[in-house]
């Protein structure tokens, strides 16, 4: 038996290979670009979802600094109407 004559015998099962071998590299790079797509939507996604999330967070902290200012402003005229504590207030009143 000659070398001719296994590549004879062999051809067409290495025509088949190629041809699996090229179809899986088709696969693989459909698969990468499949991967690469799904994952850029799913990172917009969450983009998107932390930044109105921020918008949130942002909007409650004003309004909370809006209401901090006001009791600092209210404690502050509070603290202008009352009298001052003396230097004996821990002592009995007689």
């Amino acid at each position: 038996m000659t070398l001719s004559d296994l590549y004879d015998k062999i051809k067409s099962h290495l025509a088949a290979i190629g041809a699996i071998a090229v179809v899986v590299l088709i696969m693989v790079a459909k698969y990468s670009s499949f991967m690469i797509d799904f994952l850029t939507k799913k990172s917009k996604a969450e983009v998107d979802a932390a930044t109105k999330q921020a918008a949130f967070l942002k909007a409650q902290e004003d309004q909370d600094n809006l209401e901090a200012n006001a009791l600092i402003k209210r404690a502050n005229e509070l603290s202008a109407e009352q009298k001052p504590v003396q230097d004996d207030w821990y002592k009995a009143k007689k």
